[in-house]
């Protein structure tokens, strides 16, 4: 299961995107670098959450945020793409959120198709699809493709 996964084209398109917004870009590095002490709560809301998640809720995980990993960040630019979209044929599902400010829908699809994998866009969810206030449609729907595409499910 692949969740607000990256893109199969990498972040280059994401990163794009986000250089149409360069206020908010720069307040969403200021949130992992400092936390919620320098950006106002509805900046975090918005990077990764839906508009839906109360104040505490973001508050909470906000303290956990971090810098990420500059490996991780080449790798998904273009240095650790996939070569072999699923040779194995292995099930797969991608799931994407419609308030995602990082992936939009359309990337999510395309990964989708690229490892024919099956396809599911999240409504009212953000990025963090598991933590979100619509976290349970989420796990829901996981389970749901799980009882449909594992045989130990059966």
């Amino acid at each position: 299961v692949l969740m607000a996964t990256v893109p199969v084209d990498g972040l280059i398109p994401s990163i794009i995107d986000l250089a149409f917004n360069p206020t908010f870009y720069m307040q969403m590095n200021l949130t992992e670098l400092m936390g919620s002490w320098f950006s106002p709560i509805d900046v975090t809301r918005k990077s990764v959450f839906s508009g839906h998640v109360d104040d505490d809720v973001v508050i909470r995980y906000c303290a956990e945020m971090q810098q990420g990993s500059p490996k991780a960040l080449l790798d998904t630019l273009w240095l650790g793409l996939p070569t072999h979209k699923n040779p194995f044929r292995i099930p797969m599902l991608a799931l994407s959120a419609d308030e995602d400010t990082f992936f939009r829908p359309a990337h999510i699809r395309k990964t989708a198709k690229a490892y024919s994998a099956d396809y599911l866009n999240m409504k009212k969810t953000g990025h963090t699809m598991m933590i979100d206030a619509h976290w349970r449609e989420s796990a829901e729907a996981i389970n749901s493709w799980f009882e449909k595409n594992s045989p130990f499910m059966n």
